[in-house]
């Protein structure tokens, strides 16, 4: 946090944070990040949710089922007097009992279902397929990432030539104009080394202005703001991977 004293006011400004990237963990980010490798991701898990469906069909089910019914009024029937000892009259009586409950159970077992088997083998394969996938698309953006830091980090070993070569050529600028003041030396001498230096800030530009594009380019495969700060640690002269980057392939 940087405190700016403007106007006789306090003013607080958030320093920039600058980010070290290694070219392990730009693999790492890219392929946590990358929407090819999160749908791949995503159709991997879909084949599998799709296998154990399709093996569902080929286990065994069982079926059970219950009912319970609550006769609130009773049927009535009316019988002749004579079954009850009364003859000559009709006697109602309420045949039945208020609450009936009925439960099946059933289990089933498919022995052979040339269908489903067939079906069950086609999703294992589209599983296999689906993990491949994943580590496809996990190797083409851990590619893509190592070969773009390298570009940005040879950038960078070409901008630090050209830097000292204006150097040099100031220096040698500066020693051609005294002889020239001196009457030692010849213009066309000194106008050839103004054009060297002036072709020289050509190049200092031009390979500026690609080493932020590159780094803008990391930035977008790493999905960080552009106005992020980054620093490549790994150099052009170093082995950039010494280990086997780690591609997780969960969520």
């Amino acid at each position: 946090m940087t405190i700016v004293l403007l106007g006789g006011q306090l003013v607080f400004a958030q320093d920039s944070k600058t980010t070290e990237l290694s070219l392990q963990k730009c693999v790492q980010m890219a392929v946590a990040k990358n929407i090819n490798v999160k749908t791949a991701r995503i159709e991997n898990e879909k084949s599998k949710f799709k296998k154990e469906e399709t093996r569902a069909a080929l286990l065994p089910k069982m079926n059970f089922s219950s009912s319970m019914t609550d006769n609130v009024s009773l049927p009535t029937t009316v019988l002749p007097g004579e079954f009850l000892g009364k003859p000559g009259t009709s006697i109602a009586v309420q045949m039945g009992s208020q609450y009936s409950t009925t439960a099946t159970f059933s289990i089933s077992q498919i022995l052979y279902n040339q269908t489903a088997l067939t079906a069950l083998k086609l999703t294992q394969k589209s599983s296999e397929l689906s993990s491949l996938n994943v580590k496809k698309a996990s190797e083409d953006i851990a590619f893509e990432v190592a070969k773009l830091y390298a570009l940005g980090q040879t950038t960078a070993e070409q901008r630090k030539l050209i830097d000292q070569n204006i150097l040099r050529t100031e220096r040698l600028r500066d020693i051609t104009k005294i002889t020239v003041d001196n009457g030692i030396g010849k213009q066309i001498d000194l106008d050839r080394v103004n054009v060297n230096l002036e072709n020289l800030y050509t190049q200092q530009s031009n390979t500026k202005a690609a080493q932020e594009q590159q780094l803008n380019m990391i930035k977008y495969m790493l999905d960080l703001p552009l106005e992020q700060n980054i620093v490549l640690t790994d150099t052009a002269g170093m082995a950039l991977l010494k280990n086997e980057p780690i591609l997780q392939s969960d969520f």
